[in-house]
């Protein structure tokens, strides 16, 4: 049996950076709208927003402003992305005091 002190908590990601290069940001975004684009809209409009949120947490844009501020600008609507995140802290990620959001799966 594991004790607590054998459990590892990972480290938060990193945070993208507003000093990161606008060609890493335009890589980002390409990689966003890709997987965008994979999803399909067949899928489940709730499961694609979520698998978005993920893909960007994975990417360093982590923080509530720049979830929201990215979803917009790949077309989701602003009070899904807010219902979606909401509903997700603690089962498909977590939010640390200094609202930074980690993936949990």
């Amino acid at each position: 049996m594991n004790s607590a002190i054998d459990i590892a908590i990972p480290d938060l990601p990193i945070t993208l950076s507003r000093d990161t290069p606008a060609a890493e940001v335009d890589e980002i975004f390409q990689r966003l709208r890709e997987l965008k684009s994979n999803l399909g809209k067949p899928t489940n409009a709730d499961n694609r927003l979520t698998a978005m949120i993920a893909a960007c947490i994975d990417e360093g844009i982590n923080t509530s402003p720049r979830i929201f501020g990215t979803a917009r600008q790949l077309g989701f609507d602003l009070g899904h992305t807010r219902r979606v995140l909401r509903s997700g802290i603690g089962h498909t990620w977590n939010r640390a005091a200094d609202d930074r959001f980690s993936n949990l799966i």
